[in-house]
């Protein structure tokens, strides 16, 4: 059976100071290597392309240039398109890619039924901002969606191999405030889109972002929507988004995180992103006063606090109480989330 080959496509714009780290990083990974420039007045072309007449890929590279139009999907989407390859990859210029090398390995032994695998993504370095994306996709099987903050929509089964395999390393500006130009995109998009629940969204983070609602000191943004969601330290996203990932993690209560190397904590993760934890209490005193049982608290990016509804009830067998009580927490928590946290 002939191996499939995999490509990687970057797109950027006066990067020739941070494109090398991103080379160096996956050297020899890739048959084919593309570079969608979207108006560079340095020396990025120059650099990208002596890079890769110097790494002799096996299909040799591409670069394409981009009239920007203030969409960040169809920059993406012209990048793929570059490619020749069986499946593609991505990145930005201000990132690294560990364990690239095994990428041709993985995308090999990927089951025929799968169409995109899903690595970590490391944002705000020393892993306070973790998440999970597509990162290697088969060609024709995945597509962007959206001007700002875009969406890899994948057609087909996305398999999550985790960080042991490969991740990703932002290594550029840290996470900002929002910028000018994002509301500027983000209103025109809604403007033009007004049916459009992703460009409303978008416009409602950076609407957020404008007024001052992030802290790009102490953690990744906070920010809250007009639908009232505010995540702390999670970008936000749908209300019914967390429902169903907290609702996994309740039917798969015996596999959430365990810290504390005890069953007396428990994470609760979305996207890799810790956005709460059921902590077990037992502070009875022997007169009937105290309390039994967990509570549910949300990590509001720098550090937790308690939801409104806290106390949950213990049942008899302990992964009946554990499936309990991570599914009365999926609810303690998608509430507590729901209200606006703008400070």
């Amino acid at each position: 059976m002939t191996r499939p080959t995999v490509g990687l496509a970057i797109v950027a714009r006066d990067e020739e100071a941070t494109l090398p780290r991103l080379l160096a990083s996956v050297v020899g990974a890739f048959d084919q290597v593309a570079l969608l420039d979207t108006g560079s007045e340095d020396r990025t072309v120059e650099v990208f392309e002596a890079w890769a007449v110097e790494a002799e890929l096996p299909l040799g590279h591409r670069v394409g240039s981009f009239a920007w139009r203030d969409d960040f999907a169809a920059a993406r989407n012209a990048a793929v398109a570059l490619l020749e390859t069986d499946w593609f990859s991505w990145a930005d210029a201000d990132n690294v890619i560990e364990g690239s090398e095994r990428l041709r390995t993985i995308a090999e032994c990927a089951r025929p039924e799968v169409a995109a695998l899903a690595f970590p993504y490391d944002y705000w370095p020393g892993g306070l901002y973790v998440r999970t994306e597509p990162r290697l996709v088969r060609r024709g099987r995945g597509r962007w969606e959206g001007r700002l903050h875009e969406t890899l929509v994948v057609d087909g089964e996305v398999e999550d191999r985790g960080g042991d395999w490969a991740l990703w390393i932002h290594t550029g500006r840290p996470p900002s405030d929002g910028s000018p130009r994002n509301l500027a995109i983000a209103r025109r998009w809604a403007r033009e889109e007004p049916e459009n629940e992703q460009a409303r969204a978008t416009l409602d983070r950076e609407e957020a972002l404008a007024v001052g609602c992030a802290n790009s000191t102490k953690a990744p943004p906070r920010c809250a929507n007009s639908r009232g969601l505010g995540t702390g330290g999670v970008t936000p996203m749908h209300d019914d988004r967390i429902r169903q990932a907290l609702d996994r993690e309740a039917r798969y209560a015996e596999r959430l995180t365990a810290e504390t190397g005890d069953s007396g904590e428990r994470l609760v993760k979305l996207d890799g992103q810790v956005i709460g934890r059921a902590r077990h209490v037992d502070t009875l005193d022997g007169e009937g006063g105290g309390d039994f049982g967990w509570k549910a608290e949300y990590w509001s990016g720098e550090r937790f606090e308690e939801c409104a509804a806290t106390l949950l009830a213990e049942a008899d067998d302990l992964e009946e109480a554990d499936r309990f009580a991570v599914g009365e927490i999926a609810e303690a928590l998608t509430d507590d989330l729901a209200k606006p946290r703008i400070s």
